[in-house]
């Protein structure tokens, strides 16, 4: 903190020095050679630019922390640690997921062509021993595309890209159907410059030229496999067929390939 101080201490001298400069030689120029205007308007100016950045940071950390005060408030209003499963749909109707423990995610954060979701599983700010533990993170992301674009090809497109040759392994993927709805479902693993990170990706047409994305992660050391494939395979809407113990495996099944 006090060297955070001093930086900003530095950077306000450095400011002011800069200004100073530029009205001294105004006054020069001018044929003055009094230093009381160039200190008092190089003074003025500094003041202002430090209350516009700090209007400006505010404002910034505002909008990136916004999406995210729902889940904050959750955490707040309740610290105890959150086991089994529940169903989340909060901005999502009429789709809902079947999440495990304390797994929430933020409010949309909208974009140009889509909007995200991040989630994580709100359990590991609520423990002393976070450190130790294996958890959930995510996202869900809705895009609407062109008529023509599929995520396979996509996805083809983005494992021949040079940024990800060598980084990226595929474990497995597979057309799959998730309550009635189209479904193209990758498992892989991420080589990152912190270790592998492997990671579930289901792609769902929910309607043309509409699809959403959900990306799963497990973080730690413990295998989360089971529970990332009964959050996958729950999407659903309340205007579809929901699984149950005696359609489940006609619903999620891989369709016949012609």
């Amino acid at each position: 903190m006090i060297t955070l101080i001093l930086l900003c201490l530095i950077v306000l001298a450095v400011t002011y020095a800069v200004f100073f400069g530029i009205f001294k030689l105004i006054w020069i120029l001018c044929r003055s050679n009094r230093n009381t205007w160039p200190l008092l308007l190089a003074g003025a100016c500094t003041l202002a630019l430090a209350v516009l950045t700090t209007l400006g940071g505010w404002w910034g950390v505002h909008k990136i922390m916004e999406p995210f005060q729902t889940m904050r408030t959750a955490i707040k209003n309740n610290p105890q640690p959150i086991y089994g499963q529940h169903t989340y749909k909060t901005d999502l109707a009429p789709y809902s997921l079947t999440v495990v423990d304390g797994m929430d995610f933020s409010d949309w954060i909208n974009f140009d062509d889509g909007s995200v979701k991040l989630g994580i599983d709100t359990n590991v700010f609520k423990s002393k021993e976070s450190d130790k533990q294996t958890y959930l993170a995510g996202a869900i992301l809705r895009r609407r595309h062109p008529e023509d674009e599929t995520f396979q090809g996509t996805w083809q497109k983005l494992k021949e890209t040079e940024n990800f040759k060598g980084r990226l392994h595929v474990v497995s993927e597979e057309n799959v159907m998730v309550n009635g709805m189209k479904g193209y479902l990758v498992n892989a693993i991420a080589y990152t410059n912190r270790g592998p990170l492997p990671f579930w990706l289901e792609a769902v047409e929910t309607e043309p030229q509409m699809t959403y994305y959900l990306l799963l992660s497990a973080i730690g050391k413990e295998d989360k496999t089971e529970q990332i494939k009964r959050i996958l395979q729950s999407f659903r809407s309340s205007r579809l067929p929901v699984a149950t113990p005696d359609n489940f495996q006609e619903l999620t099944a891989a369709p016949q390939q012609p």
